[in-house]
Formats: structure tokens, C-alpha cells, sequence
């Protein structure tokens, strides 16, 4: 499992406790591994429409050149991380609220 599966699974075992616990205990590694490539792909997906954007910017010194994927990579992490294991919502009338988005409407919980 890679570090996003990891996380993936820390998130699930944190705010969606339920959901997890319904899951059979020998598919959880399983299922938390595909969401880590899943999202693994999404990032480098959203790293690159960032970089085809950066391309008809200003040029940049070696510096901001040499940092630029980096910074990049990181943008498009935070962006898909929000959107897959979002932060919890502190509410009680939205059940669906710390469900990750591409994880609503699922059946089994999930």
C-alpha cells in the first residue's frame, strides 16, 4: 500500500468509522490500496493540467524553473486530497457530509 492508501485508510478509520467496520476485514488493505492508486493517478493527472497551464506563463528564472514541479505536485495533492478525503464537516443533520465525494451514493458503504 502507498502513502495514499495509507491515508485513505487512516481517514476511514477516523471519520468513518462505521463505514469501515462494515467493510469485510480482509477486503479493507484491498479497498485502501486501490483508493492510494486511484488517487495517486488523480494527482499526477492534476500535476500535469497544472504544468500545461504554467506553459504560457512568464518564463522563470533556474530557481523557480528547478522548484516548479514540486510546487506543482503539492497543489495538485492538496487539491485532490480535498476532494477525495475532505475534512470533516461538524454537523449532525448532514449524514453525508464527511463521506469523500467519490465515495457517495455507493452501495455496501463505501
Amino acid at each position: 500500500m502507498d502513502q495514499y492508501g495509507a491515508r485513505a485508510q487512516a481517514y476511514w478509520r477516523a471519520y468513518l468509522p462505521q463505514d469501515y467496520q462494515r467493510m469485510p476485514e480482509h477486503e479493507r488493505a484491498a479497498f485502501s490500496a486501490r483508493l492510494g492508486v486511484d488517487i495517486e493517478e488523480a494527482v499526477a493527472r492534476r500535476t500535469q493540467e497544472l504544468a500545461d497551464q504554467e506553459e504560457s506563463a512568464q518564463p522563470v528564472g533556474f530557481q523557480a524553473r528547478y522548484a516548479l514541479p514540486t510546487t506543482l505536485r503539492h497543489a495538485a495533492e492538496q487539491d485532490v486530497l480535498a476532494q477525495t478525503l475532505p475534512a470533516p464537516h461538524d454537523t449532525d443533520d448532514d449524514p453525508l457530509a464527511c463521506t469523500p465525494p467519490a465515495q457517495r451514493g455507493r452501495e455496501g458503504g463505501r
